[in-house]
């Protein structure tokens, strides 16, 4: 997974950097370590979308993304809460 290439709007970035405190520029490392994706078919997003749980510098992240021109576009990234994400993280036992 280390030749992911992510993509994501700049201003989006600068929004999630200044509100939560994570830059989605280092998103790329959420998918070098384990992690969790599941298809976000809750609704019609008119594409497909991934939600995933992992780890970016030792802080529990959910993110989601989709695939764009072979790209995973970083729609948008926030801290996982860690009951969530022990929910999630038990599928790898």
């Amino acid at each position: 997974m280390n030749d992911i290439k992510i993509e994501y709007d700049e201003a989006k970035r600068l929004k999630i950097l200044e509100e939560r405190g994570l830059d989605i520029a280092l998103s790329v490392e959420v998918f070098t370590d384990d992690f969790i994706q599941l298809e976000d078919d809750r609704k019609d997003y008119g594409e497909v979308r991934y939600r995933v749980w992992g780890f970016l510098r030792g802080l529990r992240i959910s993110l989601v993304w989709t695939p764009r021109n072979g790209k995973h576009r970083i729609v948008t990234m926030r801290q996982a809460h860690e009951s969530e994400h022990k929910t999630r993280f038990k599928t790898l036992d």
